[in-house]
């Protein structure tokens, strides 16, 4: 057995049997685990606290997600969805699955797991019922039920670590920060710094070298995309009311694929300008309708904003010369992809929940009062971390409308070829919180440009 406890999360629902619930947790911390290392919302969750974001940041810090499914568990589950109230249980399983957290479901008081039946209706919950879930009841038999759920449970995690267990990955090295840099990454870890500061900070770290992942160029002066993984499965499409011109609510599957975690960037798409076997080759133009070498000036040159004032021809050019650095197919994300990557598989109305929160975006808030900030302007990429959706996906919402591979008529069509109008996705700088619901959707014909329009790209990484 491990020597040093996991930490866990009980995931339960108020209305079913807390006090129950209660016991089990003061029975793991009894049997060694520590207190600050068993999250029950109830018993230490900090005040004046962002319920939902504290929830997610919890899940992700923990190795186990237990989730306790009482008598009225799925009851109370189908009215949430039922109302379309914010159903945070649901949102607690659906991170710890998507992030590949041990889910150790156990039923009380006489429930009982719920089928794949139960939950067709809830594709981002299906695979809990994968696990075999142990039934536990008041009584004598209590404790030692418990401690041999502790028991299966430790062992099941000491399972998974040996599967793990791979030759370690090249070790990189890290550039070495200067005090200034440390401070300006600092100040925009920091949750409570206003937009404007962060966006002065995004700005000189600009001036004086920005040294996050994904952002800039890599040693060979090719442009260093930080790739994060989406798994495969279903997810929910569409479906938000207020969305700009979005579809109606739907179930789609996709296979797993990997997203930039951030926009395109200034100076990573100036690579691809600059290099000698760049823009003007027309190896990159075969197959688009038209070609446009001729680049638009960025309103905003600076090295670490997104690169705005692309069409999607360029974009598409781009995506080509990079496959051929990089030695796997670069594309534009599908309308399908980008969605699940920005709303997780639960259909989100914007990244981190279903509520705007003023200052997690790079939007124009004043527009509806619904905020007071608006910067005018584009910023730095990824400097909004309280904004990342919950695969940890950046600028999702804001900063720049995103183009996708996605006919606007004819979503399901991703041929490069002719000239339909394109989907884009996200909203940008100058807009407001209605056109960056991520279910909203516009369109532009592929040689249109703009100084509010980027992009970011997709990829299957190699085995």
């Amino acid at each position: 057995m491990t020597t040093q406890k996991p930490t866990l999360f009980i995931s339960y629902r108020r209305a079913d049997h807390p006090d129950f619930v209660e016991r089990i947790r003061d029975w793991f911390i009894a049997n060694g685990y520590e207190d600050e290392h068993v999250f029950m919302d109830l018993s230490n969750m900090p005040y004046f606290t962002d319920f939902a974001e504290f929830i997610r940041e919890k899940v992700l810090e923990s190795e186990v997600v237990i989730v306790i499914i009482g008598p009225q568990w799925l009851e109370l589950l189908r009215e949430r969805a039922i109302r379309d109230e914010t159903d945070y249980v649901r949102l607690e399983i659906a991170i710890a699955l998507e992030q590949g957290r041990l889910v150790a479901p156990i039923c009380i008081k006489g429930a009982k797991m719920p089928s794949a039946k139960d939950l067709q209706d809830f594709p981002d919950l299906k695979q809990m019922t994968r696990y075999h879930a142990p039934e536990l009841d008041s009584g004598r038999p209590f404790l030692k039920n418990v401690a041999d759920i502790i028991g299966a449970l430790e062992a099941e995690l000491e399972r998974r670590n040996d599967k793990k267990v791979m030759p370690p990955p090249p070790v990189k090295s890290k550039p070495k920060l200067t005090p200034e840099q440390q401070k300006l990454l600092d100040l925009i870890a920091d949750a409570n710094a206003e937009p404007p500061q962060r966006a002065e900070a995004g700005r000189r770290l600009a001036e004086i070298g920005d040294p996050r992942p994904g952002v800039g160029l890599r040693t060979d002066g090719i442009p260093d995309i930080d790739w994060v993984e989406i798994p495969a499965g279903e997810f929910i499409f569409g479906g938000d009311d207020k969305a700009y011109q979005g579809f109606p609510r739907q179930k789609l599957n996709l296979d797993t694929f990997s997203i930039a975690r951030c926009p395109v960037t200034f100076v990573q798409f100036q690579a691809f300008v600059d290099a000698k076997d760049g823009i003007q080759n027309d190896r990159w133009w075969v197959g688009l309708a038209e070609e446009q070498k001729a680049t638009f000036e960025q309103t905003w040159p600076i090295a670490n904003h997104p690169r705005e004032n692309v069409s999607w021809y360029q974009a598409m050019a781009f995506c080509g010369w990079l496959s051929a650095k990089v030695g796997y197919e670069v594309t534009l994300p599908t309308e399908p992809q980008w969605e699940k990557a920005a709303r997780g598989t639960v259909g989100l109305f914007y990244p981190w929940r279903n509520e705007y929160i003023s200052g997690y975006a790079n939007l124009d808030e004043t527009d509806g009062e619904i905020g007071p900030y608006y910067l005018r302007q584009t910023t730095a990429v990824g400097i909004y971390p309280k904004g990342a959706s919950l695969y940890g996906v950046l600028d999702m919402a804001g900063n720049v409308w995103e183009w996708t591979l996605s006919d606007f008529d004819n979503t399901s069509n991703s041929d490069i070829k002719g000239n339909p109008r394109r989907v884009v996705k996200g909203g940008s700088w100058r807009d407001n919180l209605h056109l960056a619901r991520l279910a909203s959707r516009n369109g532009g014909l592929p040689s249109f440009w703009d100084f509010y329009l980027g992009f970011r790209v997709v990829c299957i990484l190699p085995s």
